[in-house]
């Protein structure tokens, strides 16, 4: 991965995304985005998308969310993947009972991502 500078050119960018990095043989982008959970302090994750900026996989890297509860979504790997291939397909993914600020911000921050990636594509960032 090779890590990309980029000016954040609209208020989403400026407020969600930390890092971008692009796969050196072509097959996609990561993107490092905070998205808002139950917590203040939000959920920064890594968002893998395909050469078409659509998700492929999540990984949470920090949370605070609460312990018992929301943490568990944020380690729910298989929650992660779902989220992913619902948002590919074009679906609204499920929320986890009990526990859905957290379930929205996983959600909310892989679709943060793809939208700005297609921001960053638009104005040849990735290139």
């Amino acid at each position: 991965l090779t890590q990309k500078t980029v000016t954040p050119s609209t208020e989403e960018m400026e407020d969600s995304l930390l890092y971008v990095y692009t796969a050196d043989n072509g097959a996609g982008t990561a993107l490092v985005v905070v998205s808002k959970g139950y917590a203040s302090d939000g959920i920064t994750m890594m968002v893998g998308l395909d050469t078409e900026g659509q998700p492929v996989g999540v990984k949470v890297i920090k949370n605070a969310e609460t312990p018992g509860i929301g943490d568990k979504v944020c380690a729910n790997e298989e929650f992660h993947q779902q989220v992913a291939d619902t948002i590919r397909e074009g679906g609204e993914p499920d929320v986890i009972a009990g526990a859905t600020k957290s379930s929205n911000g996983i959600i909310g921050g892989v679709r943060t991502a793809v939208s700005i990636y297609q921001t960053l594509e638009r104005e040849g960032a990735l290139a």
